[in-house]
């Protein structure tokens, strides 16, 4: 009876975030709809959350190994898959905040260093993005999501890169995977003018996805993903 009604409370739990996750996709492919950039943010955190907490619970009621090793597999492969589809909706859809921050004529007048549509020296945007906090140049929520919004983007990636291809549990591997994506996704920004091409995205991106990458490296959280069936060795 437990068992049951664990799992029935488990299903309930993944529908509610299943349905998020496609109002979310409906919104992000709607022409003319922009999403603000913390509310996205916080949408996709609780969708994400509501998915791993219902799958954690359905998977804990499985008693079959092999079922539970399914079923796994299949849920890690429908989040991924949302989250590339948004992840691809940010990049080149409609929701320019996380892309182009400097394309408001307010921002040209403050930062006309950045008036062209490339910048290859590392740290430029970022620490404009610090000085504009502190001086007040830019609304503070508008610095936060450009600089967390590009350091969390990726960051699923540190976990969903090494599990689908296990050459990149080595470093240097994943670093070559991550590194052509990021400059292929920053030099198609550009030649789609969906973006400034950004060495700091580039840093940002990487550096939140190689935080999850060591953090799975970590003795119990390696524990804990063996427990729950998912193999990062």
């Amino acid at each position: 009876m437990k068992s049951k009604i664990i799992g029935f409370i488990a299903i309930i739990i993944l529908g509610i975030g299943i349905l998020i996750a496609y109002d979310v996709l409906r919104l992000i492919i709607t022409p003319g709809v922009i999403l603000e950039g913390m509310s996205f943010i916080k949408i996709l955190f609780l969708m994400g959350l509501l998915l791993l907490c219902g799958s954690a619970l359905l998977i804990n009621n499985f008693k079959s190994l092999k079922i539970r090793s399914k079923f796994i597999k299949y849920t890690l492969y429908l989040i991924f898959i949302i989250y590339s589809i948004a992840l691809i909706f940010v990049l080149f859809g409609n929701m320019t905040y996380l892309r182009s921050p400097f394309s408001e004529n307010t921002l040209n007048l403050s930062f006309d260093a950045l008036s062209n549509n490339i910048n290859i020296i590392p740290f430029k945007t970022i620490f404009q993005y610090i000085n504009a906090l502190f001086s007040n140049a830019l609304n503070r929520t508008t610095i936060i999501v450009n600089l967390f919004g590009n350091l969390i983007m990726f960051m699923p990636m540190g976990f969903f890169v090494p599990y689908f291809i296990p050459k990149a549990k080595k470093i240097l591997y994943f670093l070559g995977i991550m590194l052509s994506m990021l400059v292929s996704i920053e030099l198609l920004q550009l030649l789609t003018t969906r973006g400034i091409c950004d060495i700091d995205d580039i840093i940002l991106n990487l550096s939140g996805a190689l935080l999850i990458f060591f953090i799975c490296k970590i003795s119990f959280v390696k524990k804990i993903l063996k427990f729950i069936g998912i193999e990062q060795d």
